[in-house]
């Protein structure tokens, strides 16, 4: 949570175990792989533990986010970059926006290692 500034962060195996994923607001935050495991794993927020403007923030720049995160994975970061600052804008405490605008300029500038697979990989074990 600390590192993505969600309240609640769950892996996909959990989402896909709650009886009724539909009655919460959720989105797709990374795919990690920590320290000691040796499977990448996705994580979600669940939207309903934050604050209601907060909240309300994140479930009006949802169709952008998702929209960002799809051409991030396609390494469009120039597309990915646009949508993410347009959503900065509404929402400049977003941290997981934050973390893809770092991770998009990075790459714009630097390049794309041969070998990415959009996993984030984590030194600190959970």
């Amino acid at each position: 949570t600390k590192v993505y500034g969600g309240s609640i962060i769950i892996t996909e195996d959990t989402l896909i175990k709650l009886n009724d994923p539909s009655q919460y607001h959720f989105r797709f935050l990374d795919i990690v792989k920590v320290k000691g495991k040796k499977e990448a794993i996705y994580i979600f927020e669940i939207m309903d533990g934050e604050p209601e403007r907060i909240k309300n923030l994140k479930l009006s720049t949802k169709d952008d986010y998702n929209k960002a995160l799809q051409a991030y994975k396609k390494r469009e970061f120039k597309e990915a970059l646009r949508l993410l600052q347009t959503i900065e804008a509404v929402n400049p405490a977003d941290k997981a926006v934050k973390i893809y605008l770092d991770r998009c300029s990075h790459f714009i500038e630097k390049g794309v290692p041969a070998i990415w697979d959009g996993v984030e990989s984590f030194d600190l074990k959970y």
